[in-house]
């Protein structure tokens, strides 16, 4: 009788953990982390601060050149996208 006590204790530890790993792992997994919707007047001030959702490009380089040296093609590249059809 006292290997099967043993045999029920251990069983018990291996359910007890199994679902203590399940109930965590669960419990892990059900965070949201995508930002609150916004309000009304928080989307009307957006559009009001920026009416043509215009954002600019940061560190772009459109013609390759600095200051002193003039890039003739990319200059015709960036007139003829312009001016072009």
């Amino acid at each position: 009788m006292g290997s099967e006590d043993r045999n029920m204790s251990a069983q018990k530890r291996f359910l007890s953990m199994t679902m203590l790993i399940a109930v965590g792992t669960l419990a892990g997994c059900a965070t949201d982390s995508s930002p609150p919707p916004l309000t009304e007047s928080q989307k009307q001030d957006a559009i009001l601060k920026d009416p043509w959702s215009y954002k600019p490009q940061v560190g772009g380089d459109n013609s390759g050149g600095d200051i002193s040296s003039f890039d003739r093609n990319g200059f015709n590249k960036d007139l003829n996208d312009l001016l072009g059809p």
